[in-house]
């Protein structure tokens, strides 16, 4: 019963620290991005994220095995994706 308990608590203290990051990282535009937090950020999956890095149309730092995203390109690389999206039949969105 002690082990359930603690176990609840743990897992609703991790979503309460999720939450709370998830808050500071849209009140300091300097910040960095994970892949997982890019692809939360574009609303895709992390693999696309990685694709579009790897072809170069994400610009991303490396550090490690890890690539890191600024606000400031993940803002520039959506936008042109909207533009993209906006301007070719084939890709444009039913509404």
């Amino acid at each position: 019963m002690t082990e359930d308990l603690i176990r609840r608590e743990l897992i609703a203290f991790r979503d309460e620290l999720r939450g709370i990051r998830s808050m500071l990282a849209h009140q300091d535009p300097d910040r960095s991005y994970t892949v997982e937090e890019a692809a939360k950020f574009l609303e895709t999956h992390p693999q696309t994220v990685r694709t579009h890095t790897k072809i170069g149309a994400l610009p991303a730092t490396r550090i490690g095995k890890r690539f890191i995203y600024t606000k400031a390109d993940l803002i520039n690389f959506r936008e042109r994706r909207k533009k993209q999206i906006d301007s070719s039949p084939k890709l444009r969105q039913v509404k």
